[in-house]
């Protein structure tokens, strides 16, 4: 490459970062958690998509495989500061509305985590500035588990209700679903889950745009009109094989656990796209079956006893690395009748509060403490033992004496022939001290 080349290049990119000029999506993660979501979605082989991170904290930047990265700040980090993550954004806001001029993109996915200081004070000013470009910006977000407190939670709220203001659509992972659902596995296994949310939702998005083969296609037109400013969103990935394959997408399209509201009843405008190995095996019965039961769920009756139905619009397409019998569904739903408002709930407890912290105060108890009871003192005199008498120790006691002595009785002389003698008792006091002789005992 010549200097010239690079020279060009440089004056056409002043963000010097270099990208993918055939590609209208960029995936940009912003703060620890986002680059961590970036670093895996980069992992799955996703093509067609421009990586970008961008942290306040230098040393975790060096750690990220990717590329294309944006230090916003003197890269000392945040320090869990919301205001002083966007204070850090807001200084690199020029480098940051270059990155989004120079990179040709048209849609823009923000990965961050919620509740720390660079996701939660950055994100909303790169989706500001997105707005401003009129990119089509979608925000996937997770909430901090219950156990890291009412002050993070707190921020996390904010933060979303702050970013909800400039993105086209916004999808809320709760990681105290993640840790109900996945408790038991290793942490990096757990937190794995969420970043493949994150990444199959990309990825299912940028292959309805960039695939080649395409029985029905599902341009980018289709996607601006179902995401444009719709609020909240539901979206996923799945797939299925087998005789009920159809039924089967179908039903776990709806069943995203991770996501915040795993229903879409309400829901104005939905995007699906099939995908088989070979298009000769997607039967109309896969595209009929599976669109009615997703229609069944989006369409609802409100106060006034009318039926709404969802404006759907579907695609189908071919995909090399698919299995034979298998069948992909990729769902986006948007525009609920309740409102574009992010519905952020809690498994913390059966209550569903839009935030789990405004329950009644706990009373502060004091710690219970057994009750102290006084030690034994030492005698203040000698204290003789004794052993309590049971049978083993009568008789015991009774071997080591001999038998006449325990009778009380006495060998008496006198010896006659062909006479024997016995033990006699001896006379008692009250008894006559007469004399006792030998007697026969026959």
């Amino acid at each position: 490459m010549t200097d010239e080349v690079l020279a060009a290049m440089v004056e056409d990119n002043p963000s010097g970062l270099m990208f993918d000029s055939e590609s209208i999506i960029m995936v940009i993660g912003v703060g620890g958690a986002g680059g961590n979501a970036v670093n895996h979605m980069q992992s799955m082989g996703i093509t067609g998509v421009n990586f970008v991170v961008s942290n306040t904290d230098k040393q975790a930047l060096e750690n990220c495989s990717v590329s294309n990265k944006i230090q916003m700040g003197p890269g000392l980090g945040a320090g869990n500061d919301p205001e002083k993550g966007r204070e850090l954004a807001m200084e690199s806001e020029e480098q940051l509305r270059s990155l989004l001029e120079t990179s040709g993109a048209k849609m823009l996915f923000i990965a961050a985590g919620m509740g720390g200081g660079t996701g939660t004070g950055a994100s909303p000013v790169i989706a500001r500035l997105a707005h401003e470009l009129e990119i089509l910006t979608v925000a996937v977000v997770t909430m901090p588990l219950m156990m890291e407190g009412k002050t993070r939670y707190d921020q996390a709220v904010r933060g979303v209700e702050e970013l909800n203001k400039y993105v086209d659509s916004l999808l809320i992972i709760d990681n105290e679903k993640l840790r109900l659902m996945y408790g038991k596995m290793p942490i990096k296994e757990a937190f794995g889950k969420a970043d493949d949310i994150l990444g199959m939702a990309t990825k299912g998005i940028a292959e309805l745009i960039t695939v080649e083969t395409a029985l029905v296609r599902v341009d980018f037109a289709d996607v601006m009109k179902v995401m444009k400013g719709s609020g909240r969103a539901h979206m996923s990935v799945v797939k299925g094989a087998g005789e009920n394959r159809a039924y089967t997408v179908a039903e776990a399209s709806l069943s995203s656990p991770l996501l915040d509201d795993n229903m879409i009843a309400g829901a104005k405008n939905i995007l699906l796209s099939f995908a088989v190995s070979d298009l000769d095996n997607l039967m109309l019965e896969d595209v009929t079956e599976a669109t009615d039961y997703i229609q069944k769920h989006a369409s609802y009756i409100d106060e006034d006893g009318n039926k709404h139905s969802a404006d759907i619009i579907w695609g189908a397409s071919q995909k090399s690395s698919l299995a034979d019998d298998e069948l992909e569904l990729v769902v986006v739903a948007t525009g609920f009748a309740d409102g574009n408002e992010p519905k952020i709930k809690s498994t913390y407890s059966e209550a569903t509060l839009d935030n789990p912290f405004d329950d009644e105060p706990v009373v502060k108890k004091e710690p219970q403490v057994a009750e102290k009871k006084p030690l034994r003192q030492p005698a203040s005199e000698k204290t003789e033992i004794t052993p309590s008498q049971n049978r083993y120790r009568i008789i015991a006691a009774q071997k080591q004496e001999p038998s006449y002595k325990r009778l009380n009785m006495s060998l008496v002389g006198g010896y006659e022939p062909q006479t024997k003698t016995t033990f006699r008792p001896m006379p008692r006091e009250e008894e006559t001290s007469e004399q006792i002789t030998a007697g026969s005992l026959f």
